[in-house]
């Protein structure tokens, strides 16, 4: 059996106005540069490398990875 850990380090950032009461559909490249907060960005993205160190040691067989680019609800880009 394989077993194994998947995540899609989404963009987490409520008041960018983006989320939940924004009232509006994201699309690719719907959301601007002037939104993330980079700081906010760069703690998020820590923590998900974070946790797929986590899951190695925890003895998972795999990590997967999504691609979806320029949008909120992927933060990285995959090197195939």
């Amino acid at each position: 059996m394989f077993i194994g850990y998947f995540t899609e380090r989404p963009y987490q950032d409520r008041n960018s106005g983006y989320f939940g009461a924004a009232g509006r559909d994201i699309t690719d490249l719907a959301m601007s540069n002037g939104s993330y907060d980079s700081r906010l960005g760069a703690d998020l993205y820590n923590r998900y490398l974070d946790e797929k160190v986590y899951a190695e040691e925890m003895g998972f067989d795999g990590v997967m990875l999504n691609e979806h680019h320029s949008t909120p609800f992927c933060m990285g880009g995959v090197v195939n």
